[in-house]
């Protein structure tokens, strides 16, 4: 009865360990974890007087060994990329009810991000009360507003605050533009509309009446808005209907399967195997269209406003993707009737000259990028209210 007693306690105890280093350790928790249990089998293999438990653990170890092995080679073949700054130990990520997750309200954070040894950039993100990062307010009471949505790329990761498109926005329209930034690291499609159905923007917002919106879009949110990325598990779960409608149906995923989908995502090899979804299939296309589309019909019902996708024909780092598929994705959002501007279109030499417009090794915008998109934005809204 003792050596039970010890027994359980002894697998409480590792199990409370792996589950401490598996929250904490950013890099290699699983590797860490290997080594642990397999110690462990390797004591009972050694010292076990009962020969069926030394077999079994004899069994373990190997399976450990192999396992930690393959963990460790996996490793290498990831990017050498690693994050420092308050964000990382201080987090800005929080569970939020609608939308999966969302950024901690009124903190200000950093981020140093480092390529191998080099220094990518050093950044800081400013959250406030209501949780958006927003660009300064205009000083200009006739401003019209717009509602900027989007992922990381709208965000501005790696980007300082005035150099974000909504910023970039102000400064290119001589502040007769005012952007409100509802995007946040790791979004797509499925929280603008998510955003927009609960009128979550509406706090931010005050007396303003916004006449335009702007959503970001980039080929991997139609892998995220189908729950299929590797690390939205709880985000808003939208359903395509018979009506080419898509109707919510609560989180991707339940606490259960979710919890353990987020531990599993923190092993290099079990990312690879369980969450490496690069391809999408005909129906989370359709799912992709009917949710910027329903995103479209309740902004232009709520505001009377016009609601404009900026595509960005880029695929890497997020995800391996035929060029061929780009001018398909704009061809099925304006066939519904949604005014796309093709990135490659404002920048020509995007995809041969990606170095000068994103930050390397990384992918996402330099502010070069957002300058350029915000002057032919600032000029394209002039155009269609005079059209």
């Amino acid at each position: 009865m003792k050596k039970i007693i010890l027994t359980g306690i002894v697998l409480v105890f590792l199990s409370g360990i792996s589950l401490i280093i598996a929250k904490y350790n950013r890099n290699d928790p699983f590797i860490y974890i290997c080594i642990i249990w397999a110690l462990a089998c390797l004591a009972v293999t050694i010292f076990s007087k009962i020969k069926l438990l030394r077999l079994t653990t004899l069994y373990l170890l190997v399976i450990l060994v192999a396992f930690g092995v393959m963990e460790f080679k996996t490793k290498g073949k990831d990017s050498p990329i690693t994050d420092a700054g308050t964000l990382v130990s201080k987090g800005l990520y929080q569970r939020n009810d609608v939308l999966g997750f969302a950024p901690r309200k009124d903190v200000s954070v950093t981020l140093q991000r480092f390529y191998k040894d080099s220094l990518l950039f050093d950044v800081r993100y400013n959250i406030d009360q209501n949780g958006w990062r927003h660009p300064t307010e205009s000083t200009n009471d006739s401003a019209k507003t717009i509602l900027f949505f989007g992922g990381s790329f709208t965000f501005g990761s790696g980007l300082d605050s005035h150099q974000t498109l909504p910023a970039s926005i102000q400064t290119a329209s001589d502040d007769s533009l005012d952007g409100l930034n509802f995007s946040f690291i790791g979004y797509g499609t499925h929280q603008m509309l998510a955003i927009l159905e609960n009128k979550m923007e509406i706090h931010s917002l005050g007396n303003r009446s916004p006449k335009i919106a702007v959503y970001s879009a980039i080929p991997h949110h139609i892998i995220r808005c189908n729950g299929k990325s590797a690390y939205d598990f709880v985000g808003p779960y939208y359903k395509l209907e018979n009506n080419n409608e898509v109707k919510w149906q609560g989180p991707f995923h339940g606490f259960l399967t979710s919890s353990l989908f987020t531990l599993f995502s923190k092993s290099h090899l079990l990312k690879r195997l369980l969450f490496k979804n690069d391809h999408f299939t005909n129906n989370d296309l359709e799912t992709f269209f009917a949710i910027v589309a329903q995103s479209q019909r309740i902004f232009q019902e709520r505001y009377n406003g016009d609601f404009y996708v900026v595509f960005w024909p880029v695929a890497e780092p997020f995800m391996s993707i035929e060029l061929a598929w780009f001018p398909k994705i704009i061809a099925g959002l304006t066939s519904r009737g949604i005014k796309v501007i093709d990135v490659g279109e404002i920048i020509p030499d995007l995809l041969v000259n990606k170095s000068k417009y994103l930050i390397p090794h990384d992918g996402h915008p330099k502010a070069i990028a957002n300058q350029k998109i915000a002057e032919y934005l600032v000029k394209r809204f002039k155009q269609d209210s005079v059209n």
